[in-house]
């Protein structure tokens, strides 16, 4: 049962997504604006992947809010929020 409800995508095909910075604009104190490019083996954007984006972009914006320029230490937390509508 399980192997025919599973997603392949989720299983494999998805490690290969890939994303890159095409640029970042700070709009507001709080707020940020990502343009991002995207590879995938799927004509979409998949809801783990845009996770997986988002919690990158949202590690960015709190360093850069913080004052940091550059990463220099890994990013410990608890839990991360974000909406997706």
């Amino acid at each position: 049962m399980v192997n025919k409800l599973s997603s392949e995508y989720l299983k494999q095909t998805n490690k290969d997504d890939c994303f890159e910075y095409v640029s970042v604009d700070k709009q507001t104190k709080n707020t940020y604006n990502f343009i991002i490019s995207t590879s995938s083996g799927v004509d979409f954007i998949s809801m783990p992947f845009a996770i997986r984006i988002m919690r990158d972009a949202t590690i960015i914006s709190v360093l850069h809010s913080r004052g940091f320029n550059q990463k220099h230490f890994s990013v410990w937390g608890q839990k991360i929020n974000n909406e997706l509508f």
